[in-house]
This record gives structure tokens, sequence and C-alpha cells, in this order.
């Protein structure tokens, strides 16, 4: 089979600068500047940010659809639905049970914090076979270090922008140095998931 005549099947893009490819497109607010180029190249469609590619979606129902996809495959079969109904029971009931002690006692209710923790508790007993209350993972810096894996974990560095160039903006502006401790408290938890 001739695979050199094959083109691959890529959104449609705007032209690209050498070395920074799409970046000038970019202006202080990129969700207008997103929507500005959605007008031109449509609701799907491919920058580039000096040498990554990004496919950009800004049509919800595009994007909802390719979520349904996802989910009713791999998370949300019968099947797969059925075999957690247990936990999902039993942490609602603890739900329930706790806000209900707070209401009795006149107790405030931090929602915020009882339903992290439910979401945790539904995740640990899931993937660990452990309860997230009341073990030693079950702490209050445990909802900071969730954000901080997440804001590290869902930026792009200027090293992988600029590959020969960028880790040195990377180190200067402290990048490295979070990366290292967020890598260190992850790991940290996980062994203490792993030993318990």
């Amino acid at each position: 089979m001739n695979l050199k005549g094959l083109k691959l099947q890529l959104p449609p893009s705007p032209p690209q600068l050498p070395i920074i490819g799409n970046l000038h497109k970019l202006g202080a607010l990129p969700h207008q500047s997103f929507m500005k180029l959605s007008q031109k190249y449509g609701p799907v469609m491919l920058l580039k940010f000096g040498r990554i590619p990004f496919v950009i979606i800004s049509s919800a129902e595009a994007t909802v659809r390719q979520i349904r996809k996802i989910s009713v495959l791999e998370l949300f079969s019968l099947k797969r639905v059925q075999s957690f109904r247990f936990i999902r029971e039993g942490e609602v009931a603890s739900l329930m049970n706790s806000i209900s002690q707070s209401v009795s006692s006149a107790t405030p209710v931090d929602l915020t914090e009882k339903i992290f923790a439910f979401t945790g508790s539904i995740v640990f007993r899931m993937s660990y076979g452990q309860n997230f209350r009341g073990s030693n993972l079950d702490n209050q810096n445990f909802e900071k270090f969730v954000h901080a894996t997440e804001s590290i974990v869902g930026g792009f560095t200027t090293e992988e922008c600029f590959p020969y160039v960028g880790w040195i903006i990377d180190r200067l502006n402290g990048y490295h140095a979070k990366l290292e401790k967020v890598f260190h408290e992850l790991n940290t938890f996980f062994e203490k998931a792993i030993e318990n």
C-alpha cells in the first residue's frame, strides 16, 4: 500500500510563522482570539503554539458529542455502573447522615468539603478498595494538593513550545520547582495509598 499519497485529515488551520506557529494570533484574552479565529476557520481548528499542535473546539455540540461517546463506551457502560452500585449507595447514605447530624446539632455545613470528600471516597473505594474518610490520606491538605496538581498538569510549559531555549524561562519562572514539589507530594500520596 502506498502511504505517500495519503494526507492526514487535519482540521483547518490559520497560516503559521516559523518557530512560534500561531502564537502571534493570541491576544490578551485567548478565548476571544479563539472565537474570532473560529468564525473564519470553523468550530474545529488546528493551531500550533511553538512546536505543539492543539485542536481547538469552539462548538459545545461537538464537544458534548465526543464526551458522551467516551463516557458511554469507557465509564458508564451498564455492567461497569452496576458493579460499583453498592459503593455509590453507601457513600450517599454516609453523606446524608453527615449532613443530617450537622443540621440536628445546628452546625454549619461546608458543602464544598462534603462533596469533595464524597467524591474522593467513591474514587478511592473504586480504585484502592478503601475509604478515603478516616484514612491517613484524608486531611486538610488534600484539597490543596489536588488543585496544585491540576494547575501544574493542566498547563503547558515554555520548553514544550520552544524546545531549545524554553527550559531557561521555565527555570526562571519557578515552573520546575513547582513541578518537583507536586511530583514529590503525588509520589508520597500514592505510596501511602498503596501501603494501606
